[in-house]
């Protein structure tokens, strides 16, 4: 085979090559696209966990239910004062100490960090704190602080809870 016909076949063989590559791999742009988070999304994954939660942890009879309403049928929620608990309606259990919740007693939820994995998934870590309220004789109840990991879901286009995790706050140094 002479010189010049060897060089045309690599050469040939080499951009069929390329182009047969950047034919077949895949848009890096639309990978990066369809992660990120639409604003509607990262507004009603907040709204979930900074608002519904927090207005559902209050004194009352239907408290409970209204936090496991918050969450898929299927979840599960591990925190330091309970046992693994699985399903719904065993997270509604965990909270019904919510009916004789000292009054005025609330959580605040401050937000560490939100991370979308695709577009039906989201990762919420937050700083927690229950406040105010008072005991039965009169005084006022301290603040205990905690951490929180909440793992969200997307499903048919409602946000719901699909795992919890609660863990004590760090020591202040």
């Amino acid at each position: 085979m002479q010189k010049k016909t060897l060089y045309l076949i690599i050469v040939i063989s080499f951009l069929t090559g390329f182009l047969f590559h950047s034919y077949l791999s895949p848009n890096i742009e639309d990978i990066k696209t369809s992660t990120i988070a639409s604003v509607s999304d990262t507004s009603a994954v907040k709204k979930v966990v900074l608002s519904d939660f927090p207005d559902a942890y209050q004194k009352g009879d239907y408290s409970s239910q209204k936090i496991a309403d918050l969450f898929w049928d299927e979840a599960d929620m591990v925190v330091l004062s309970s046992p693994w608990l699985k399903g719904k309606n065993s997270v509604s259990e965990r909270f019904s100490y919510l009916k004789d919740f000292p009054e005025g007693r609330s959580i605040y939820f401050e937000l560490v960090s939100i991370s979308f994995i695709g577009n039906s998934t989201a990762w919420i870590n937050v700083n927690s704190c229950d406040k105010g309220g008072f005991n039965e004789e009169g005084e006022p109840l301290g603040i205990y602080c905690d951490r929180g990991s909440f793992l969200l879901e997307k499903r048919e286009g409602q946000w719901k809870i699909l795992a919890l995790r609660a863990f004590e706050a760090p020591l202040e140094e």
